[in-house]
């Protein structure tokens, strides 16, 4: 039997200001795989951080994909507060990608005096916001669509029922 997972561990620690190193393990067969680390709650909507095909180092982040040992390892420096979150080790590949969720938690640093700072605060993602009105607006009409489906013989309807104002004959 062929393995065709990723794994990598489930919550992963750094404390603020030093470098954190994921290490994200696949199959053989995803060896020639594109591979990336993205970060949001939700994978479908994950925002890329670092990816094999593009430039390995992107800000304070890196990828390196180490194909004969089946592993890729992803290292973010300088660690703010706002680097917490969800990221996901993630390998491209036709239909459906793999992957697998990573929880980032940062800590005070030990013997550390320094205080939350403001300009690190996350930033607005106007992207963020925008995907989801967008995923909203398709599932409307996609329910709009499936509710017109089962009354065929219905053109009309009354606002918020399911109440037919105008038959098609």
């Amino acid at each position: 039997m062929v393995w065709t997972k990723i794994s990598a561990p489930s919550l992963v620690t750094g404390s603020l200001g030093t470098s954190i190193t994921v290490r994200c393990h696949y199959s053989p067969l995803y060896k020639n795989h594109t591979k990336y680390w993205c970060e949001g709650v939700i994978y479908e909507l994950c925002k890329i951080v670092v990816k094999t095909t593009k430039p390995r180092r992107w800000g304070r982040a890196s990828i390196r994909d180490d194909t004969q040992n089946g592993f890729f390892t992803v290292t973010t420096s300088a660690l703010r507060w706002s680097d917490k979150g969800k990221y996901w080790c993630v390998i491209a590949r036709p239909g459906r990608n793999v992957f697998t969720g990573v929880f980032l938690e940062i800590v005070k640093a030990e013997n550390s005096t320094t205080s939350k700072p403001e300009e690190d605060s996350k930033t607005f993602d106007g992207w963020a916001v925008l995907r989801w009105i967008l995923f909203a607006a398709l599932l409307a009409s996609f329910l709009t669509v499936n509710v017109c489906k089962s009354f065929p013989e219905c053109s009309v309807f009354a606002e918020g029922s399911r109440r037919c104002l105008r038959v098609d004959t």
